[in-house]
C-alpha cells in the first residue's frame, strides 16, 4: 500500500540522482519496478531496474545501486556508433564484445570511484545467479561472455571474480586466461580507448574461435566437424 510506494519513490528519487551524476546526463531517468525479469533495462536514457520493496536486504539495495551505476557508466563512457563499427558479425563473439565492453566502462567506474566496486560485485552475482553459473558442472556450453567480463574487470579494475564464479573459472576461466594472457596483459593500456580496446578484444575472440574454447572430445569433434560441413554446403 501507502508505505511501499513511498519506498518505492524514495528509492526512485535517490537512484534517479544517481544515475544522472555517473552518466553526466541531466535528462536521464530511472524507474523502478515489480517483476519477474531479474535484469535491468537500458532504452535510451531512460534505465529501468527491478526491485523488491518488503523486507529488503543491504544486498538487494546494492545491487539495485550496481544496476544504477553500470548504467550510468554506460552512458558516460561508451560510444554506441563505434561500437557497432567494430562488432562481430558471429553471434557468440557479439555476446563476448558486449559483455567485454560493459566490463570495460564499469572498470573505469570502479577505478575512478572504488566504493563502486561492491555495487558492481552484487550486479555480477546477480547475473551469474539468473544464468544458473553459480554451479556450472552439467553445463557444457563455455559462458565465454562472462568469462570475458570477469576477466576485463580483474585485469583493469583488479575486481577479483566473486565465489559465486568460482567454478566457472576452475572448469573453464583459468584455461581461457592462460590462452590469452599476452592479450589481456594489454587491456590495461587501452581501457580508456574504446576502439583500440574493441579490437584487443576481436583479437582474443579470434584467437578463442580459432583454437576452440577447449579441446573438444572425439564425439564433440565430430559434431564440429558435421556443423561445419552443413554450413559449407
Amino acid at each position: 500500500g501507502k508505505d511501499k510506494n513511498k519506498d518505492k519513490h524514495k528509492h526512485e528519487i535517490t537512484l534517479s540522482a544517481t544515475l544522472r551524476a555517473i552518466s553526466g546526463q541531466r535528462e536521464a531517468s530511472l524507474s523502478v519496478r515489480e517483476g519477474n525479469n531479474p535484469e535491468a533495462v537500458l532504452n535510451g536514457k531512460s534505465l529501468t531496474i527491478p526491485a523488491k520493496f518488503h523486507n529488503m536486504k543491504s544486498k538487494e539495495k546494492a545491487l539495485m545501486r550496481g544496476m544504477a551505476d553500470s548504467a550510468g557508466l554506460w552512458m558516460r563512457h561508451h560510444n554506441a556508433k563505434l561500437h557497432k563499427t567494430l562488432m562481430p558479425q558471429n553471434a557468440e563473439a557479439r555476446h563476448a564484445f558486449n559483455a567485454a565492453e560493459r566490463a570495460r566502462v564499469q572498470s573505469l567506474g570502479i577505478n575512478e570511484m572504488p566504493g563502486m566496486a561492491g555495487n558492481i560485485t552484487a550486479e555480477v552475482i546477480n547475473t551469474i545467479k539468473t544464468k544458473g553459473l553459480d554451479n556450472v558442472i552439467e553445463l557444457q556450453e563455455v559462458p565465454l561472455p562472462e568469462i570475458m567480463a570477469l576477466l576485463v574487470r580483474q585485469r583493469i579494475a583488479g575486481l577479483q571474480p566473486p565465489h559465486e564464479a568460482e567454478s566457472m573459472m576452475q572448469k573453464w576461466g583459468y584455461l581461457i586466461q592462460a590462452k590469452i594472457a599476452k592479450h589481456i596483459t594489454r587491456l590495461n593500456k587501452v581501457a580508456s580507448n574504446q576502439e583500440a580496446f574493441a579490437r584487443e578484444i576481436n583479437s582474443i575472440i579470434e584467437e578463442l574461435q580459432s583454437t576452440g574454447e577447449e579441446t573438444p572430445g572425439p564425439e564433440e569433434q565430430e559434431q564440429s566437424n558435421e556443423e561445419t560441413s552443413e554450413q559449407q554446403e
